[in-house]
């Protein structure tokens, strides 16, 4: 006759199945692009400022971040999807479907650059960009008025060596302005050692969050730690690591 397992043998073995369950269940999975210096690699020691902000708050509320990097398409679609939980660095205008914090993570400005000797400036998005080849990568959405003056903009494809690749674009002659972030394309230019562009100009400063799966509760844990790391100066710290002057305020 076969003999029975105690009943608490059995508890026992459902426990020990729970376990890494729920040692996953405070896991928060974030997707972040390649968009250095802000978010530069999932992993290392200079993972960006923005991972290195996200990875302060959550780690100092308990909770386990772990940061997945993927083209910025597919990073939002990995949120909207449920492989991730939130998303590094995005605007109301890109997510409108997504749960975002009252605090943002960073301010941010895209200014339109191109080689030295080209003459055009950017004048307001009602200004004349006749004849003029701009680059911008894909996935990018501005306000309405900017987004106009764009429609006939080369979308270039996201994933690494983005910037570069639009450097190099306007290097070769197939574009002749690129509208990137501030911080971002010169900072790429100095590490491959390329001659700096010329800055033509730049549309208004915009803000960029944190954005959760609809209904998070991780969008208020991230606003309360956001006001602490600014208050007690470690978001300007973070900068400064990173070569950057004081972060601009919201």
């Amino acid at each position: 006759m076969k003999r029975r397992r105690p009943w608490w043998l059995w508890l026992s073995s459902i426990a020990l199945l729970l376990l890494p369950l729920a040692a996953r269940a405070d896991e928060l999975v974030i997707a972040i692009n390649d968009w250095c210096p802000y978010s530069c690699s999932a992993q290392g020691a200079h993972r960006g400022i923005l991972v290195d902000i996200v990875n302060d708050i959550f780690t100092a509320a308990g909770t386990k971040p772990r940061f997945v990097q993927l083209p910025f398409t597919r990073a939002l679609s990995s949120v909207r999807s449920g492989q991730a939980q939130a998303i590094v660095g995005v605007t109301h205008a890109v997510a409108p479907d997504l749960q975002f914090p009252d605090e943002p993570i960073v301010t941010t400005q895209f200014c339109f650059f191109t080689r030295p000797e080209l003459a055009w400036r950017y004048g307001g998005a009602g200004g004349d960009a006749a004849g003029i080849r701009i680059g911008v990568g894909s996935g990018k959405k501005f306000p309405a008025d900017v987004e106009l003056f764009l429609q006939d903009a080369t979308r270039v494809p996201g994933g690494a060596d983005l910037i570069w690749r639009m450097a190099r674009m306007l290097d070769i002659g197939r574009l002749d302005a690129v509208l990137e972030e501030r911080r971002t394309l010169p900072l790429e230019l100095v590490q491959r050692g390329h001659a700096a562009l010329r800055n033509a100009g730049c549309i208004d400063s915009n803000n960029e969050y944190v954005a959760f799966q609809p209904g998070s509760a991780y969008a208020k844990t991230f606003s309360e730690g956001m006001r602490h790391l600014r208050k007690s100066g470690r978001v300007a710290q973070i900068f400064a690591q990173y070569g950057l002057g004081k972060p601009d305020e919201p």
